[in-house]
């Protein structure tokens, strides 16, 4: 679950209640975002693990095939608030990375206690980048564990698939 006694209202102008009951639920944007962006109801570290996990949600409920439409409107929003140092000619390469990533095999690495001290030294500097180098060694295991599962629309989202 999540409790925030002093979620910022989104005009700056105050604090509403944050609360999401445990559990896997549908979440419009305005909740999602209160769910990947709360910074009281726990630590910076839960924080980073929601947001991944809103992340992980939107892309296996993201069919590209029903994007492609859509594209012009999103560019339009995107324009007026979204800043990126990202050229343009690279986000068809990053779109098919998108479209093509097996979300049921994503594994994540917290450096973060306990199992990483919270201030670190060139030992445990050492010992991230030993894991680092590592990481895409390892294959994903048969039954990932989710850190939380959000559906973020009414109804399921099958494979996409190609658009074909």
């Amino acid at each position: 679950p999540l409790y925030d006694a002093r979620y910022p209202l989104e005009n700056g102008t105050g604090h509403v209640v944050a609360w999401l009951r445990a559990g896997r639920q549908p979440l419009n944007g305005h909740r999602a975002l209160m769910y990947a962006r709360s910074r009281h109801g726990d630590s910076d570290y839960g924080r980073m693990a929601r947001q991944q996990a809103v992340l992980v949600a939107i892309r296996r409920g993201l069919n590209p095939c029903k994007l492609i439409p859509r594209i012009p409107k999103l560019l339009k929003i995107a324009r007026d608030h979204t800043w990126t140092s990202l050229a343009a000619r690279d986000l068809p390469s990053l779109l098919e990375l998108a479209a093509t990533t097996d979300t049921g095999h994503i594994t994540s690495v917290l450096f973060a206690p306990p199992e990483y001290p919270e201030f670190i030294d060139n030992a445990e500097i050492r010992a991230i980048r030993r894991v680092v180098r590592t990481v895409f060694d390892t294959p994903p295991s048969a039954t990932p564990t989710p850190m939380a599962t959000l559906n973020l629309d009414d109804e399921p989202t099958a494979d996409p698939g190609p658009c074909g």
